[in-house]
Order: structure tokens, then sequence, then C-alpha cells
């Protein structure tokens, strides 16, 4: 099994793995097409739900087409990350750090990495809301009102979500009480009443041990005017509105809104793009290996891909395959264009941008209100 990269771990010895690892042969698998006999994906932690999704895809690509691949694990998006941009791993599933590294934004904000050429491969969907325990008395998301919610520490992603969420509701997080807690440590906490309301993801084992103790209540995130939803863009730009009747304890009569977005397999800008058609292809065609492999796996479904909004260029070679497939039209190519367009303005701008605020501890929203102010906006689909 693979060690586990931090951040320090990876700059420290990583790129002599790189080194050693760039230096070994990848010849072709037969009747693999353009893909290489061996690949390196990284992703979350071993015993997580995507290390499974991967796990999974790892051993239909081996069973079916004989291409050995390697699961690497990570603990931060840093470490998930990282490895593609010295070639260690050629494809991750990530969470929104691909979003972070292409704009240079969070811990991407830095003179070590800043603006990085990241592409979307292959875009599963994903459903996360807001719950809380039915003895509440919490029945809406604007009973959030001065209650203690989860802040989880070091969750960029997570805060960003809630915050969002919470706009849907007319509030902001100065209307509640964020309490700082670890990610694995929130559902103590809500079962020994510390925090009353946990963002997360429907498909979820823990709530599955909490809740016929503790039965859980999916806040609804539907239903509110337009305006209300205006803060996704700033927070959670790559995520819409979805359903998902399989929630966890969820019951039958009650139908709920959840925030959906993509949870994606992500490449850089220089994979070959045959290589990444091929890809796509392979997940397409051995679909059925994996398909019931876990709860999310037949979310790798075609007709299922969850391809907007979206944040990131997709990958010449995934756009390849979409056209063939049918699912690609004028609108996403024109985003996409846009993307690329912006890519190019963010890299151009980030060294000069970088120098003047170096040391700044501000840096991130510094960048973000620089682009806000001097980017052009992308291109929406028209209703």
């Amino acid at each position: 099994m693979a060690a586990t990269l931090s951040r320090r771990s990876f700059l420290g010895g990583g790129l002599a793995l790189a080194a050693a690892l760039a230096g070994c042969a990848t010849p072709t698998a037969p009747g693999a097409g353009a893909l290489p006999g061996r690949l390196v994906w990284s992703t979350y932690r071993v015993g997580s739900g995507l290390y499974a999704d991967v796990a999974a895809v790892a051993n239909t690509l081996t069973s079916r087409m004989g291409v050995q691949v390697r699961v690497m694990p990570g603990v931060t998006g840093v470490s998930r990350l990282a490895p593609l941009f010295t070639d260690t791993a050629q494809y991750a599933r990530v969470g929104d750090e691909y979003f972070f590294a292409f704009e240079g934004d969070e811990e991407f904000a830095s003179g070590t990495w800043g603006p990085q050429p990241v592409r979307l491969v292959w875009t599963p969907p994903s459903n996360a809301g807001v719950y809380v325990r039915r003895d509440s008395g919490i029945e809406r998301l604007e009973g959030l009102a001065g209650r203690r919610i989860s802040w989880v520490v070091a969750g960029t992603s997570t805060q960003r979500k809630f915050t969002a969420c919470l706009g849907t509701a007319g509030l902001g997080v100065d209307d509640v009480r964020r309490v700082a807690v670890g990610e694995a440590a929130q559902y103590d906490a809500i079962k020994a009443g510390q925090i009353e309301a946990i963002f997360g993801t429907v498909i979820n084992p823990s709530i599955e041990e909490l809740n016929p103790r503790y039965p859980i209540r999916w806040l609804d995130l539907g239903g509110r005017p337009e305006e209300r939803y205006e803060s996704w863009a700033e927070y959670a730009p790559m995520a819409g509105l979805g359903t998902n009747p399989k929630a966890s304890g969820l019951p039958e009569d009650e139908t709920p809104t959840f925030m959906r977005y993509s949870l994606p397999v992500v490449t850089t800008a220089g994979r070959s793009a045959a290589e990444v058609a091929d890809l796509c292809r392979a997940l397409y065609e051995h679909f059925d290996a994996y398909e019931a492999a876990t709860a999310d796996t037949p979310n790798f479904a075609l007709d299922r891909l969850m391809l907007e909004p979206f944040v990131v260029p997709y990958h010449p070679g995934a756009v390849e395959f979409l056209r063939e497939a049918g699912r690609w039209d004028a609108h996403l190519e024109e985003r996409n264009a846009a993307l690329l367009e912006r890519e190019g303005l963010l890299r151009g701008a980030w060294p000069g941008f970088f120098e003047r605020h170096r040391g700044d501890g501000e840096i991130s929203r510094r960048w973000r209100d620089f682009k806000a102010e001097r980017l052009p906006a992308l291109p929406e689909r028209e209703a």
C-alpha cells in the first residue's frame, strides 16, 4: 500500500520519487489502445468512498485491459494533486482542490503553486447537503440562525459549500455559531449536542451509524427565489441542485433538494489526447464490471456524468470522447474555450501579482478580488 503523502513529505521526498518513476518504462498494455501498461491514480485516504470507487475502476482496468493501476492515497488537496504535476501520478479523483489548483486559490495561492493546468476527464456527480438531528427542532435552513454548526478544521471546500447553503436561507456565517471540529469528530459532536448541523455527502456510512439512535433530517435547499442562489457563484460555482432518494437517513416520504457537484477524475493538460480518450472509452465500455462495486460507482455511467456547471477545462481527449458519445454541444465548447482563455490570463497575471503580495496573509482573498475585477465572466447557458 502506498504511503499517504502530506505536502511536506511530497516536497521533501516526492520529487525524488517522481524522478525515479519517470525513469521507468511504461509500455502500452496489449489491447489497451493508447493507455500505458502502468498507471498511478491519487485520491482520498484508504477507507473513504472515493478510494473505494477508484479501487473498483483500477481493478477493472487491470482485469479487463491488463493495465496495472496503483492507487495513491492523500490526506489533503495538495497531496492528492501534487503528484500529477510531477507525473508521479497520471490521474486523480479529487474534491474541490482541482478548482482551487486551476484558479490558484486557497492553499494553491503560494509561490510553490499558483494556477495549475488541471483538466477534467470524467465527471460523476455527488450530492451533499445540511442535516440536523430530528430532535433539534430545526426543520428549515432558516432555522439555523443562532445555532451551532460544524465548521470543519482545514475543510475549505466544506466551509465554502456550507456558506453557500446558508446564503440560500438568507443567512451569513455571522448569523450562526461556527464550532471548529475535525471532520471525523463531527459525528460524535452532533451526538453529544455540541453541534447541531453538519454539511456532508448524502451517501455516508457515518450517517447510517448515527441515524438509528439519533434520527436525522436533511434540510431542503430548493424552492428559494433565484437571488438566494447568487452566493453559490462565489462559494460553490461548480454546484447545482439535485436529488437522491437513496440518501442516508432519508425517509421514503421526504424528497429534499441537495447540492449536486462532481467529484471528478482529473489530469494535467500535458497528458496525451489519445490516452485520455481511450481511458474515457474504457470507463464507458467496461462500466458493467464496476457499476455495482460501491454506492457511488453507478454515477460513473455516461448518461449520469455531470457536464455542467464546470469551472475547469475538459481535456481534449475527454472532449473527443464526449463528442463521439453525443454529449458535447456548442455551449460546452464555448465555455471550454473561455476557460482555456481564462487559464492563460491567470497564469500570465500570477507571477507579477505574487511578487507584489508576497508574504501577505490575505493573498488568497486579494487574488480572488483581483480576478473578479480584471477577468471576464464565463459564458452561461441560455435558459
